[in-house]
């Protein structure tokens, strides 16, 4: 299934988010230095989103767990 992730941050320059390690996207920052927002994705088994604003870090690690499937 999907996963939403959302950051709101204050006082950044530049900010990124990698997935799984691998650079995965870069959200804007306005002239207040702020970026907020969200973006949907389809995670794996375990994933691990992580966002770094300015040099600050914060992740989050989404666990999918029993997929049920009908035969």
């Amino acid at each position: 299934g999907e996963t939403e992730i959302s950051w709101n941050v204050s006082d950044a320059s530049t900010c990124s988010i990698t997935k799984n390690g691998n650079a995965w996207k870069s959200p804007t920052v306005n002239d207040e230095g702020k970026s907020f927002g969200s973006y949907t994705d389809e995670p794996s088994i375990q994933t691990i989103y992580k966002i770094s604003c300015s040099g600050e870090e914060d992740s989050v690690t989404v666990n999918v767990t029993g997929v049920y499937k009908e035969f």
